[in-house]
């Protein structure tokens, strides 16, 4: 038999399959079925080197499946022994039959419609992949490439619709209890609390768009119902968290009390809705209210009563529900029996046929219900199986919080992309937190949180508090960042769902997806794609120093800094400790990435401006951008990106019904290093910037244009990089101690003949860089800079005064408690150097002894704005002796201290150069009189005397020696 992808030949008698594409690669190799202890299956032939992915949700810790044995049985997977489902779990919550192969780089799927259960052996042990059910049912799927597959397998199952914008955002919630009298170290307890909650992440900046309330809400556990005194007006609470920007969603659980005094209990019995014997009679299990029946959702006529039930929930304002305990789940026994009678769409059944299709029919009743009130309701289911997507998103379940958990998760939730599940993600924190939950695990949970397409933050009852401030203010900061980074990247996010609404491609892909021929991408789990253009590899270890990135061919750029990296290389950063806020993130040359200002949620500033950062490429490339009025009007603009002999060509045409309020349009193309002679806007010259490395063009909304960039495409060898620097200044520092910081990356040229001496004129003569940092005034940070600009390298570097840089201080400073933490988010200061400097610097930092206030190099350093080619440390230590006026750097620092989070241990402070000469004879006189020594030269390491820094106040000596560089 043939076809335009295929070519099949089955055989009569043992149904031996073998199938080849257009191209003559065979796909298929199927010795045919067979029967074990009473089941049938089919086996087919691995190639060597043939790959496999998807399956839905399973605990294989890799990308490949080849050599996992995979059951699919929907299970609620909780084990008291490790507070939620162990890393070795054999059934999880979500099962899906469907699995994309790649032989010889040409992908094919295969989806066995069957919803018993299934075991697949994908060639443990002699090179076949086994499948055993009951029924075998099997599509197969052409590619060639895994793009086609899941677009050809979301045809066959269905796709996603469309979200509402408030979906994408943070989402906090908390299973809490005991709840009698509301106990305020309980937030989640009652309406008010929550309120408050919500009030204090907006007064914490911390971005949020729901709010998810546990089974705490409900009357004695009941589904559909809410505590008369804890939650006595449930639309009063939607109405007030709805004012603040906020969506309300309750969890509702299948299993219903069995209580002849309630109406929803009542009204099951009275219309037969409920999964029974064989006998008729209803069967009673046991989950949170005790005592409990279980709707049968494979009957028209239970799934329109659970509509209407649903339909009523909105009626309370929730914008969305979560169905949770859906597998069934059932204390006794661990789900209801195989053996309860189903209606099966009028096709009579049991629940060992619909058990892995309960969820399912649930979701569709419940979305249908919601659907009927809201334009684009919001469902969170914790079971499902093939077609779920249509009805609902998903999360991993009771994930524990541990090391073990958090990098599982990310190979989880590429798998479930690859199935289907685009719209999926997992508890941030972990659901039990106790000993491993810690600040790190948590904020590198958020890390990967902030870019899975499903971000919640939850835990249960017994956990840890896990609110964005419960670690305190560094995981904070960091949680603050990563949210806020999120929200700012809204519209490519949201262009990403609209491409899954309408061709299943995940939002978060392995990079097999985009790399499908690379090797070396087609075994990578512990990084991922957001979309075409954005590279993310999340830090998943603890006490992670060391994070290795695979960078697929082309040219790469690091988010923050636009430093170039080139493909199919490997990069590692030094053996020093990640900070909190690292999330390595790079974008692919010919990236069109729409992104906007920070938000605190999704509905703040409708009209925010839009920016379209380009990184031009030697290929042309495209985007949709998609944008809507989050219910029945939308607009899609095509933007296109094409190198051209001088420069680059950026374009956009817009369509549709809908009609942005942006501000304003800032197009920013990125990777422009040297010269630009001019910009075309529809074919006329247009104003422009050019600050370091990129141009900025500034346009009213409009929803078609072209702009036509002119420049020196020849890359900078030696590019500047900013480096964001953190203090954290520790309780009961003197306002008046001076806070050193250095990098030990020497400027590009030649290195000087003496360290100590520069001219005052033309080429540095001195230390790299240093930055003295100057506690200045109670409650006040200032900072100064020190040393030569670094300009390309084949320019000779300025030099630049020391001088106060008013407009860097007033932006950078903030009114701080003296000796509290100063994080990343409250001050940062920017210090520049070049990528060439690197080896150089820690060869130097290798030799030198340790013992001083300075930071080491390295190549790659990631923070909060991804501190690239260099990194930079600062400590904080009192004089080991007051008495001592002056010492050596060594000795200044005190003895050496452990290392924050994030810096280095210590390293060689760069060689010292004399600080410039005070501006006032006065101050003039008090440096002759205080810092001269016998031989004229103040000489650190000979313990002499060093000379004063000048002052910050005109004239005043007075904290000159206190200042005096280490």
């Amino acid at each position: 038999m043939c076809t335009s992808t295929f070519e099949v030949s089955i055989a009569e008698k043992t149904c031996a399959l073998t199938v080849k594409d257009a191209t003559g690669t065979l796909l298929e190799d199927r010795d045919g079925w067979f029967e074990k202890d009473g089941a049938v299956g089919v086996s087919r032939k691995l190639a060597t080197g043939e790959r496999v992915y998807g399956l839905g949700q399973h605990t294989t810790h890799r990308l490949d499946l080849r050599g996992a044995s995979i059951d699919l049985w929907n299970t609620d997977a909780y084990v008291d022994a490790n507070k939620g489902y162990p890393p070795d779990a054999k059934n999880l919550y979500q099962s899906i039959p469907f699995y994309v192969a790649l032989r010889d780089a040409r992908a094919y799927g295969v989806f066995t419609h069957d919803t018993h259960r299934m075991h697949f052996d994908v060639g443990t042990t002699d090179g076949e992949l086994r499948v055993t059910g009951t029924a075998m049912d099997q599509y197969l799927i052409p590619g060639p490439s895994i793009r086609e597959v899941v677009r050809r397998y979301g045809r066959l199952t269905g796709r996603m619709p469309m979200p509402a914008p408030w979906t994408l955002g943070f989402h906090q919630s908390r299973w809490e209890g005991p709840c009698d009298g509301a106990p305020s170290d309980k937030p989640f307890c009652s309406a008010s609390q929550i309120v408050d909650l919500a009030k204090r992440l907006r007064a914490e900046k911390i971005p949020a768009d729901g709010v998810f309330l546990d089974i705490q809400h409900m009357r004695g556990f009941r589904t559909f119902t809410f505590d008369p005194t804890r939650f006595a007006d449930p639309l009063d609470l939607t109405s007030k968290l709805a004012t603040l920007g906020f969506h309300t969603h309750a969890i509702v659980d299948p299993g219903l009390k069995v209580d002849d005094g309630w109406d929803v209990y009542k009204a099951g019995v009275d219309g037969g809705f409920y999964l029974s014997d064989a006998s008729g009679i209803p069967f009673k299990g046991e989950v949170w209210p005790g005592a409990a029946v279980f709707p049968d959702f494979s009957a028209k006529k239970t799934r329109d009563w659970w509509a209407g039930l649903s339909l009523g929930m909105a009626d309370k304002g929730l914008s969305g529900l979560w169905i949770d305990m859906n597998e069934p789940s059932n204390f006794v026994g661990g789900t209801v029996p195989n053996t309860l009678a189903c209606d099966g769409d009028g096709r009579k059944t049991t629940m060992a046929e619909l058990h892995n299709a309960y969820a399912y029919y649930e979701a569709k009743a419940t979305y249908e219900g919601m659907r009927a009130k809201l334009e684009r309701p919001f469902l969170l289911s914790r079971a499902a199986f093939a077609g779920s997507q249509k009805y609902t998103a998903v999360w991993t379940g009771d994930a524990p919080s541990t090391w073990s958990t958090l990098q599982l998760t990310l190979p989880m939730l590429l798998h479930l992309g690859l199935s289907g599940m685009a719209f999926a993600g997992s508890d941030v924190g972990g659901y039990s937190g106790r000993e491993e939950s810690t600040s790190e695990l948590f904020s590198r949970w958020m890390a990967l949180g902030s870019v899975s397409p499903f971000f919640r933050a939850h835990a249960e009852k017994d956990a840890k508090r896990q609110e964005p401030w419960s670690f305190g203010g560094e995981a904070e900061d960091a949680t603050r960042d990563f949210i806020g980074a999120r929200y700012e990247r809204m519209p490519y996010l949201y262009s990403l769902f609209h491409e899954a609404s309408e061709s299943g491609a995940p939002v978060l892909r392995p990079l097999v997806f985009e790399f499908q021929d690379d090797p070396k991408a087609q075994v990578t789990s512990d990084e991922a794609m957001v979309g075409p253009f954005l590279l993310v590899a999340p830090v998943l270890a603890k006490s992670d120093r060391t994070r290795a990135v695979y960078l697929p061919a082309g040219t790469w750029l690091e988010w923050s800094s636009g430093a170039r990296f080139s493909g199919t290389a490997t990069l590692s950063t030094d053996p020093e400790p990640f900070p909190l806020d690292a999330l390595p993130t790079f974008v692919r040359e010919g990236a069109i990435v729409p992104h906007t200002v920070r938000r605190q949620h999704m509905g703040e500033s409708p009209d925010a401006p839009l920016f379209l950062d380009v990184f031009p490429g030697p290929k042309p490339s495209a985007f949709t951008l998609y944008e809507d009025d989050g219910e029945k009007s939308s607009a899609k603009t095509t933007l296109t990106l094409e190198p051209t002999a001088d420069g680059a060509r950026f374009a956009a045409k817009r369509s549709g019904t809908y009609a942005p309020k942006h501000e304003k349009i800032v197009v920013r193309l990125r990777g422009a290093d040297g010269t630009v002679t001019g910009v075309k806007l529809d074919g006329k010259p247009v104003s422009f910037t050019h600050p370091d490395r990129e141009v900025l063009v500034e346009l009213s909304d409009r929803g078609e244009f072209t702009l036509e960039f002119a420049y020196d495409k020849a890359p900078q060898p030696n590019g500047t990089v900013k480096i964001p620097i953190t203090v954290n200044v520790p309780a009961g520092t003197p306002t008046t101690t001076a806070i050193h910081v250095a990098s030990s990356a020497p400027p590009p040229g030649p290195t000087p003949a003496h360290p100590h001496r520069r001219r005052r004129h033309g080429n540095a003569r001195g230390p790299a860089r240093r930055l003295v940092l100057l506690q200045d005034h109670p409650r006040r940070l200032a900072h100064r800079r020190e040393g030569p600009d670094l300009r390309r390298a084949d320019q000779p570097p300025r030099l630049r005064r020391p001088r106060r840089d008013h407009r860097e201080r007033g932006r950078l400073g903030r009114q701080v408690p003296v000796g509290a933490e100063i994080a990343s988010t409250a001050y940062a200061l920017t210090l520049w150097t070049t990528p060439s400097a690197a080896k150089a610097a820690a060869a130097s930092a290798a030799a030198a002894p340790a013992g001083c206030c300075a930071a080491s190099s390295r190549a790659v350093a990631w923070g909060a704005a991804s501190r690239s080619a260099a990194s930079c440390c600062a400590a904080t230590r009192s004089p080991a002796s007051p008495s001592a006026p002056s010492r050596s750097p060594a000795s200044w620092c005190g003895p050496p201290a452990a290392p924050r989070a994030g810096c280095a241990a210590a390293a060689p402070l760069p060689a010292r150069s004399p600080p410039p000469r005070p501006r006032s004879p006065r101050a003039r006189a008090a440096t002759r009189r205080t810092a001269r020594t016998p031989s004229g030269r103040g000489s650190p390491r000979a313990g002499r005397t060093c000379r004063p820094r000048r002052s910050r106040r005109r004239g005043s000596t007075e904290n000159s020696a206190r200042r005096s560089s280490a």
